[in-house]
């Protein structure tokens, strides 16, 4: 039914069991079902009925929330039976609903992957003239992104260890990350990017004295948006193009790329595999202008990798076994 080494974090069971409680709701309105509570075959079925309605993204979320919810109620021995036949059901026809057809690309498809030395820079002067309290934490957020490839969250619990970066993997369930964290090594970072890997860490840790990441993380995504687009008076390319904090590690990425290899690449950006990177991540070619990465990875986590490989014109395989249906 359900992998052995699949996990959630508390934050993610939260999300899903809001998700599934409005998809529950909406269920009952559509089915035209009275009062507050909606059987859970009802839900299963409408969810299972609504083809041609989401995305494949879409449908992933919303089954993962419907079966986060489903097993949390096979917990209560009061509505196990109910439950249970309708978690048996959504896993025996994981093709239902069929996903929608001809919408427009969402989520990471349509997301900036790659943005120019000009574009960048441009931005980081706009940031460093605003009085905005995040302003300057925001640029060096950006600067920094473009070297060691951080996810933005990733940054609220780094540590400097020496010359050594220690990144706790912010994806680390379901064994999508390559352990719990991942050390870079920075010796060989310009004086200037070690002086400002120190002073994020200390504007970060002060920013956290007085409220908390969620809001710090919503404030620098409202800086970059407002500074790519007053950043596109002078540098056009950034018209309807806005940098996003994610950008930056798609850049290091790309820069990663021109200097390791595939495991490497991985072990950089904390994946388990080297699929991830290469499938979803930018180009080596769109680091054309910049220069390659200054930052090392830990040989030890660059064995653990799983190697994916693929021959002329075919899809990405694993030596691996194929993980459990779910």
């Amino acid at each position: 039914m359900i992998g052995e080494n699949q996990t959630r974090t508390p934050e993610t069971e939260r999300d899903f069991l809001k998700r599934a409680d409005n998809l529950a709701r909406t269920a009952a309105v559509e089915l035209g079902l009275p009062g507050e509570y909606t059987p859970f075959d009802k839900v299963v079925e409408w969810f299972q009925g609504s083809d041609f309605r989401w995305k494949p993204s879409t449908i992933r979320v919303y089954r993962a929330a419907i079966r986060c919810a489903l097993e949390n109620a096979c917990k209560n021995p009061d509505a196990y039976e109910g439950a249970g036949a309708a978690l048996a059901r959504l896993n025996a026809e994981p093709a239902r609903p069929m996903p929608a057809k001809g919408a427009k690309r969402r989520t990471s498809a349509r997301k900036r992957k790659s943005a120019s030395i000009a574009e960048m820079r441009e931005i980081s002067n706009v940031l460093l003239q605003s009085q905005h309290r995040y302003a300057r934490l925001a640029s060096h957020m950006l600067c920094l992104g473009t070297e060691l490839g951080l996810r933005p969250t990733e940054w609220s619990t780094a540590r400097l260890e020496g010359t050594t970066l220690v990144v706790t993997n912010a994806k680390a369930t379901n064994s999508r990350a390559n352990g719990e964290v991942r050390h870079l090594e920075l010796s060989d970072l310009t004086p200037n990017h070690a002086t400002m890997v120190k002073e994020l860490l200390a504007m970060i840790e002060a920013a956290l004295e007085t409220s908390t990441w969620v809001k710090i993380a919503a404030g620098i995504r409202h800086l970059c948006s407002w500074a790519s687009a007053k950043a596109a008076i002078a540098v056009p390319s950034l018209r309807g193009a806005k940098i996003s904090p994610y950008t930056t590690r798609h850049i290091a990425a790309a820069r990663a790329k021109v200097v390791m290899d595939e495991a490497g690449v991985a072990a950089f950006l904390g994946h388990n595999s080297t699929r991830t990177a290469q499938s979803h991540y930018a180009r080596k070619r769109t680091a054309t202008g910049w220069a390659p990465t200054r930052v090392g990875v830990d040989p030890s986590q660059v064995k653990t990798v799983r190697r994916t490989y693929r021959a002329r014109g075919e899809k990405l395989t694993s030596t691996s076994p194929k993980p459990p249906k779910i």
